[in-house]
């Protein structure tokens, strides 16, 4: 009953994308998961195993507390978000929902099990991505320990070099979706976690090596509307401090 009420809570939250449509947080994450998600993943989240209901849901609601307080502080929240980006074949809708924003900051909340002593780098692509889509410098991680309770905020400026990586796995993602190639695996310790990790490691036939070789050796030529956004900001380096 427990685990049942935690993915209804779940499921209520869901954002779905169509098919023209690619969210930050797909880009920023394992893209081969994505892929899968995508492909295989059920409405209803029943491919995911129970635990992640509990988990997943616990930081949901962490959430919500914090965004409820942000809101009194003229904060914006939840609030999706579009932009474009432009290349020499395709046109690529990315839809993002960052945590927290107002005119000058934006602001994403994480759960934790244990506090890093520097922003992850998918979390900080994640957060460098909605600076992009809102057009402000400065962003803020908020890390929160939820076995004691401690917490570390970092501080972060827009960084053109982290968003032409986000382009590139945006242009990859896109074109895997296209001609249903799932991109390479990424091996990362979230792995062993992984709801799709069976069929990731058994997906990998010399077929689809070379389908996906051929896209991989394609060059992307990024045109005006997005070279205009990638030169509107000056390049900046991250650093961190511990409220």
């Amino acid at each position: 009953m427990i685990y049942e009420a935690f993915r209804r809570f779940l499921v209520k939250q869901l954002r779905v994308a169509d098919e023209d449509t690619i969210h930050v947080g797909e880009i920023c994450s394992c893209l081969r998961k994505s892929f899968y998600t995508r492909r295989y993943g059920d409405l209803s989240l029943r491919h995911l195993e129970k635990t992640k209901y509990v988990i997943l849901g616990l930081g949901l609601s962490t959430h919500y507390v914090l965004e409820e307080i942000l809101q009194e502080m003229g904060f914006k929240t939840e609030t999706p978000l579009v932009e474009y980006i432009v290349t020499k074949d395709y046109k690529i809708r990315v839809m993002g929902t960052p945590d927290a924003f107002n005119g000058k900051h934006v602001v994403e909340i994480k759960t934790t099990k244990k506090l890093p002593d520097k922003p992850l780098p998918h979390h900080l692509m994640q957060l460098n991505t909605y600076l992009w889509m809102l057009k402000v410098k400065m962003g803020y991680i908020i890390y929160i320990d939820k076995t004691n309770g401690m917490v570390r905020v970092f501080e972060h400026l827009f960084d053109n070099d982290i968003h032409v990586k986000f382009i590139e796995r945006a242009i990859k993602f896109y074109e895997a979706l296209k001609y249903n190639i799932p991109p390479s695996i990424e091996k990362s310790g979230l792995c062993n976690y992984c709801e799709w990790r069976w069929r990731c490691y058994n997906d990998n036939s010399s077929k689809l090596r070379e389908k996906r070789k051929t896209l991989n050796t394609r060059e992307f030529n990024i045109e005006h509307g997005v070279k205009t956004c990638l030169h509107k900001y000056k390049k900046f380096k991250s650093h961190s401090h511990v409220k």
